[in-house]
């Protein structure tokens, strides 16, 4: 069952489906203790507000990189900042940036859960699943959202062909335009 302002954000927006939000908190009730997680791209707060709903005690372990911190039609950081004051949650931890340049110079621990759901060009997908793939903790959850075709097709074509067709990646599933992988890093036995 999704939460209730996780609904809300579904409902108002409609830029993660009912079922994509439910994805996101089923998979945030297996993050560890403490696990670090990294949202490419704020959009308006959905993803994060879905598995910070669901799992508060990573508020602190949480972060969202976005290029925009300003009122944006596209998203980023002020938008997912109004989410939280709207349903009074204390904010993740925001990094303003581009997404590719954070995870090529990342210094934090490595991640148990990666949403990539920013820069949809070739260039944009591929630098993020290449410059946060070696910040990855093996067993590592990543989402990546817009995994779809017909609008999506650089997104698409580049998931195929870095992580679909990837020994370092299991694919687990895919639910609407999310796809889901498992990190492990080298084939497994």
């Amino acid at each position: 069952m999704l939460t209730k302002n996780a609904q809300k954000l579904v409902d108002a927006f409609h830029l993660l489906s009912r079922e994509e939000a439910e994805l996101l908190q089923q998979y945030a009730n297996k993050i560890p203790a403490s696990g670090i997680c990294v949202n490419v791209g704020a959009g308006v707060g959905t993803s994060a507000v879905c598995v910070l709903e669901k799992r508060p005690d990573l508020t602190g372990t949480f972060y969202t990189v976005d290029i925009n911190n300003h009122d944006s039609p596209l998203g980023g950081l002020l938008n997912e900042r109004h989410a939280f004051d709207n349903y009074g949650m204390k904010y993740p931890n925001q990094i303003h940036g581009d997404s590719k340049d954070i995870g090529r110079s990342w210094k934090g621990k490595k991640v148990d859960f990666l949403i990539i759901d920013g820069d949809h060009s070739v260039d944009g997908a591929t630098g993020d699943i290449l410059n946060w793939e070696k910040n990855l903790k093996i067993g590592a959850i990543i989402f990546v959202h817009d995994y779809e075709p017909r609008n999506w097709k650089d997104v698409f074509d580049t998931v195929n062909r870095l992580m679909l067709e990837n020994s370092k990646y299991k694919f687990l599933e895919c639910v609407k335009t999310y796809i889901v992988f498992k990190y492990v890093g080298k084939e497994e036995e």
